[in-house]
C-alpha cells in the first residue's frame, strides 16, 4: 500500500499467528515500511476479522478503495452480504431481508442522474421487481452472476430519486 495523495497517518500492523497479509507499506524509495498494513484473520468457530492500518474507510470515492471495501465486506460475511452495488457510483443502499426475501432500496443523493446500476443480490436468482419513484413496477433479468450473487442493472435513477428493488 502506498498513500499516494493522502495526508493521513498510516500504521504498520503486527499480524496474529495465523493471519493473512494482504497488503504491506512500501516508501516511493521501494523500501518496506511495514510487513503488514492489512490483514484478515478467521478463528477457529469461523469468525473472520479485517484490520487496516492506512486509511481504511476514507477515500472512498476512489475505485480501487471501494473494490476493496466490498471484497473485504464479502470476505466478512462469508460471500452472505445481502446486497451490493456493483457499479462504481455514489449511492446510498439500505438493505432489508426477511427470511429469502430481500429488498434493496436505492437512493440516489446527487444531482447526476445514474444509468445502468449493477446491483448484487445474494442467492441464485433469475428475476427482481424494480419500482421507481412513480410506483412504476418492472421485472428486470439477472444479467451476470458471480459465485454468490446475482447481479442486476437498473436503467435509472433520476437525482434525489429511490428506487427499490424486491426478489421474487
Amino acid at each position: 500500500g502506498k498513500q499516494s495523495f493522502c495526508a493521513e497517518d498510516s500504521f504498520g500492523l503486527v499480524p496474529h499467528e495465523g493471519a493473512h497479509t494482504l497488503t504491506r507499506l512500501v516508501d516511493y524509495h521501494g523500501r518496506v515500511l511495514s510487513d503488514c498494513a492489512l490483514g484478515i484473520f478467521e478463528n477457529e468457530t469461523g469468525g473472520r476479522i479485517a484490520a487496516a492500518g492506512y486509511y481504511p474507510y476514507s477515500r472512498l470515492a476512489d475505485y480501487y478503495k471501494s473494490r476493496q471495501i466490498i471484497n473485504l465486506m464479502l470476505y466478512l460475511s462469508g460471500g452472505k452480504l445481502p446486497s451490493y452495488v456493483d457499479s462504481y457510483i455514489r449511492i446510498r443502499n439500505h438493505t432489508f431481508v426477511d427470511g429469502d426475501r430481500i429488498t434493496v432500496a436505492l437512493l440516489n443523493p446527487t444531482n447526476e442522474p445514474y444509468e445502468n446500476v449493477d446491483v448484487a443480490v445474494l442467492g441464485d436468482r433469475d428475476v427482481v421487481h424494480v419500482y421507481t419513484k412513480d410506483g412504476e413496477c418492472r421485472a428486470s433479468d439477472r444479467t451476470r452472476r458471480t459465485e454468490t450473487h446475482s447481479i442486476f442493472t437498473v436503467g435509472e435513477i433520476p437525482p434525489y430519486s429511490i428506487v427499490i428493488i424486491e426478489t421474487v
